[in-house]
């Protein structure tokens, strides 16, 4: 009879248990900032908290960037309304179209997305605006998940997955694709003259880095996967050579040891060289 009843307890116990689960899943109905396609074909979603966009190679005056958003918990069979905050250095109405205060997550759909659109029109040189999104609570979604590990070439951090912004302007900036993915064939550095040297000699689009046609990305990592074994023996041939005249330069490597010479990783520029800018 004690055996009964300790395994009736135990029953009773794990149909808690399994109940108090169920509760919690359903509670978790949340929202957050994903991207809907990553770097490679092998990544389809990535986490970020910042969409860099440039309007520097692509000639349209205006482009709407789509910061793709996903539901946590159960999929409906009606459509959800999502709500958002905006802060934002640009001007409405100038540099961007006024966002709404609220979206929708259709019907059947864990993805969704908010559309923002903006002007190349006003934006003066060495000038970056922000649009800062935030999802907020509502009746149908809880913001129980804000923050995410995540690891970026092998270095882990902590970022807000419930707040996301887009940074815009007509200089060549940092592309997305640059910080989750090219760091680990292009080194950390960015640069405007190490960009465009890797574009020249890969035969890449520099418009594609900033599409938001996020799927050129994995051509584009591609072309590095083998492309940056060709320029690391291209510049190691020049060095090999002391041809310094010849050998790039970039003078935005404030690293001393490169002189303003402009370097990849395993790129080692001679302790003889002269400085890169002495160099007719």
């Amino acid at each position: 009879m004690k055996h009964v009843l300790l395994l009736i307890l135990i029953a009773l116990c794990c149909w808690n248990c399994q109940e108090d689960k169920l509760a919690m899943y359903n509670g978790q109905n949340g929202i957050y900032f994903i991207n809907l396609y990553g770097p490679t074909s092998l990544d389809k979603d990535v986490y970020t908290d910042t969409t860099s966009f440039s309007f520097a190679f692509v000639t349209e005056s205006d482009t709407v960037i789509h910061l793709g958003v996903r539901a946590m918990g159960d999929m409906m069979d009606f459509d959800r309304p999502f709500q958002i905050k905006v802060n934002s250095t640009a001007t409405v109405g100038v540099h961007y179209d006024e966002l709404q205060s609220e979206y929708i997550l259709p019907a059947g759909n864990t993805d969704s997305y908010v559309p923002i659109h903006i002007y190349r029109e006003n934006i003066d040189a060495d000038t970056t605006f922000y649009i800062e999104v935030q999802l907020i609570p509502n009746e149908y979604f809880h913001q129980n998940m804000s923050f995410k590990e995540i690891t970026n070439s092998g270095v882990k951090d902590t970022i807000e997955i419930t707040r996301h912004v887009l940074a815009f302007s007509n200089d060549v900036s940092e592309p997305q694709l640059w910080s989750q993915g090219a760091k680990m064939y292009l080194g950390e550095l960015f640069t405007e003259a190490k960009f465009n040297f890797v574009n020249t000699e890969l035969n890449i689009n520099p418009g594609d880095w900033y599409s938001s046609n996020t799927s050129l990305w994995s051509s584009i990592m591609t072309k590095l996967m083998g492309g940056s074994v060709y320029l690391t023996n291209y510049l190691n041939s020049l060095i090999k050579n002391n041809d310094y005249v010849n050998y790039p330069k970039d003078p935005d490597n404030t690293n001393p040891a490169d002189k303003g010479y402009l370097t990849l990783p395993d790129i080692s520029i001679p302790a003889d060289w002269p400085n890169a800018s002495e160099v007719e």
